[in-house]
């Protein structure tokens, strides 16, 4: 049986996903924490903030949305979430993957 704490983290990924302009699951390993705290602040100045949960929260969250994965979520994975600009804040994860060829 599912925790009361893992209930509610489903609930607050799926309320955030849902009043999200848009949003991107990444992978982040490979960037220190100098790097992931500059990816925070990047999409937090581009109106938008991260969030690091865990997997089967995430893939449950989806599946409460009729969100299907292509393919299991496997290593550490964050959401981008995007507020008022739908595109700048998770052009900034797609900088860092090219800049650092870390995020997936």
């Amino acid at each position: 049986m599912p925790s009361q704490k893992n209930i509610q983290s489903v609930a607050d990924i799926k309320t955030k996903l849902s009043s999200a302009k848009s949003a991107a699951l990444f992978q982040y390993q490979g960037l220190n924490a100098a790097g992931i705290a500059n990816l925070r602040q990047a999409v937090k100045d581009q109106g938008g903030h991260i969030e690091v949960f865990k997997n089967t929260l995430i893939t449950r969250a989806l599946s409460g949305l009729q969100i299907k994965l292509e393919k299991p979520l496997t290593g550490p994975t964050a959401i981008a979430f995007a507020g008022q600009d739908e595109i700048a804040p998770l052009k900034e994860v797609e900088n860092v993957s090219k800049d650092k060829d870390v995020i997936q």
